[in-house]
């Protein structure tokens, strides 16, 4: 298990993150923010890319700060906009030395064949990063993090500027690799909808704390995931709408009953994650 204990991290007068505490078991957990909030400050901490003002990094026990060499092994990161590759190298070149600053066995770079022939890449093994397209390049920075098999892995924003089939064979790759392997993915986006099928965690930041973190169980249980009725009726020759909770339904129907107004239509409405993420994050719901 990856822990993250009294994180603190400022920029200047900025406070990125403030005292963050927060823990990440196997499987993948999707950490969500609006722009500004800590995730990526969050991420670079975690990956040893930046120092932490306060506060430590813990794998499986294992402060980074100490066993730095052995866990960077064990740890791939897709950093957003591809910062993790080397635009003047060209990709098979990239893609070689960081296997050997990785003292990668040769399997690694047989993966990484394998990757560049799953993304259509193979042919374009000896342009310079630079020289590719940024979906391209984004799929050069997600090779580069599989190919040595890490037990932790960090994902941000991983399917930026890729089109829906690239995208889709990402999603597909990071589920077969939980599969395979007892692996923990901390997972950066602002597409609910990859975050909803991929993740069975979630983590909310918010100005750099932690606001709520739990299953995706629990997450149902939060006051803004409940359903909500929407009844459409006529009125003094008008057509108006409520909307009421679960609770309330019969004692509203009852009402316009009474009233002798006509009913047109009752509906249910399932919120998703994204009506809960901007609940959360605008103050509307307390965790």
């Amino acid at each position: 298990m990856l822990v993250l204990k009294e994180l603190s991290k400022k920029f200047g007068k900025h406070t990125a993150l403030d005292r963050v505490t927060v823990s990440f078991p196997p499987g993948i957990t999707a950490l969500i923010g609006p722009n500004g909030a800590g995730k990526t400050t969050l991420i670079k901490i975690a990956c040893g890319v930046l120092l932490p003002d306060t506060g430590e990094v813990l794998y499986d026990g294992r402060s980074l700060s100490r066993f730095r060499r052995s866990l960077i092994r064990e740890i791939g990161v897709v950093l957003e906009n591809a910062e993790n590759v080397y635009g003047y190298l060209p990709v098979w070149a990239n893609l070689r030395f960081f296997a050997t600053l990785w003292d990668l066995p040769e399997a690694a770079l047989q993966t990484a064949q394998e990757l560049l022939e799953q993304f259509d890449l193979a042919h374009r093994k000896g342009n310079p990063v630079n020289d590719l397209s940024r979906g391209n390049k984004q799929k050069v920075a997600v090779i580069l993090a599989l190919m040595k098999r890490p037990r932790y892995l960090f994902l941000d924003e991983p399917t930026l500027g890729l089109d829906v089939f690239a995208s889709q064979q990402v999603e597909q790759l990071i589920r077969t690799w939980v599969k395979q392997s007892p692996c923990t993915v901390v997972l950066t986006t602002h597409r609910m909808d990859l975050a909803w099928r991929l993740a069975d965690r979630f983590v909310f930041i918010r100005e750099g704390r932690i606001l709520w973190e739990g299953p995706r169980e629990a997450l149902r249980r939060l006051p803004h995931w409940q359903s909500v009725y929407r009844v459409v009726y006529r009125k003094d020759h008008r057509v108006l709408q409520q909307e009421v909770e679960a609770r309330d339904l019969s004692s509203l129907l009852s009402s316009l009953h009474r009233e002798g107004t006509t009913i047109l239509e009752v509906h249910r409405e399932e919120p998703d994650l994204e009506d809960v993420v901007r609940a959360l994050l605008s103050g509307e719901v307390t965790p």
